[in-house]
């Protein structure tokens, strides 16, 4: 069973954005989450660090890419 969430602000980074998970980013990208997590490793993406130290990426980067690619 899902963790319930806490609160919104759980899922949103200091300037409002939506945060996404490694799992939900995988998703949209169609690859497994540790692949996402690599990507970040490596610059590839950026992505912030929570403060329990789990890695989340802003929606809108995510955005800009996806467009950046059917551009």
């Amino acid at each position: 069973m899902p963790r319930p969430r806490t609160g919104a602000l759980q899922d949103r980074d200091p300037v409002g954005d939506r945060l996404l998970t490694p799992g939900e980013v995988a998703r949209i990208f169609g690859v497994d989450p540790k692949t996402v997590n690599q990507w970040a490793l490596t610059g590839k993406i950026p992505s912030i660090r929570t403060p329990s130290n789990h890695r989340r990426y802003r929606e809108i980067d995510i955005k800009a890419l996806i467009n950046a690619s059917t551009s």
